[in-house]
């Protein structure tokens, strides 16, 4: 089931029972979303409070002169519409300006290093399969194989594809973890930048997302050019 759906009907106090089980099952098991959860909840907060202290004089102002009871009624509704049109906006916008671009830009790492073909070695048909998973994008399957291969050969592309496994299935804080504790040679580090800036900006950390981008921009050697747009659309 959709997660946007789910937080956006949990704020409308329309969850069915059976929407609300599987909400509350999210919230205890999956980090990632009860981060956006939370996130979610502060800027609604954030929102309401800001609004609230504008309607306030507005309203302060209206009693103050005395307006017509009939007006005033018509005040209080709008000032009530208002907040809710305001959390609405800001919700779709922030959506729209970091999930919409990376689902735009992000395409899987094409598998460039092993033609899926069996053999009786044991770290070939487990290389085997692991690539063969992620060529049918089979991608939790692959993230837990090619694991496996590494602590087999600690080879830095089983690494990789781990890390690009996790982010398809949206296990992103996994992936920037892999990402970002390990050193990579220059075969791989440009192209980590980029997947680790479309990481951040996942996780709407849209600052770190910049930096990355720039640095990638740097090396000039990968994604450069989607590189520049996603600059240009985030500036």
């Amino acid at each position: 089931m959709n997660h946007e759906y789910l937080i956006v009907k949990n704020f409308e106090n329309s969850l069915t029972e059976e929407e609300r089980v599987i909400f509350q099952n999210l919230l205890a098991t999956d980090a990632e979303f009860k981060k956006e959860f939370e996130f979610r909840l502060q800027l609604k907060k954030a929102i309401t409070l800001n609004e609230r202290e504008k309607l306030r004089e507005k309203l302060v102002q209206i009693e103050k002169n005395n307006t017509p009871r009939k007006m005033r009624f018509i005040w209080y509704a709008a000032a009530s519409v208002v907040l809710f049109l305001g959390f609405y906006w800001a919700f779709l916008n922030q959506n729209h300006s970091t999930e919409q671009l990376y689902q735009e830009y992000y395409e899987e790492y094409p598998n460039i290093i092993h033609s899926t073909v069996r053999s009786g070695n044991t770290e070939n048909d487990l290389k085997n399969q692991a690539f063969m998973a992620y060529d049918n994008r089979e991608f939790e399957k692959s993230s837990v194989l090619f694991e496996s291969l590494y602590k087999k050969n600690k080879e830095e592309y089983a690494l990789f594809y781990q890390a690009n496994s996790l982010l398809s299935e949206n296990h992103t804080e996994e992936a920037v973890k892999i990402w970002e504790s390990n050193a990579w040679t220059e075969k791989f580090a440009d192209k980590v930048t980029w997947y680790l800036a479309l990481a951040k900006l996942k996780q709407k950390d849209v600052e770190s997302a910049k930096r990355l981008l720039q640095e990638n921009l740097k090396s000039n050697r990968f994604k450069i050019q989607e590189t520049k747009e996603l600059l240009g659309k985030l500036d």
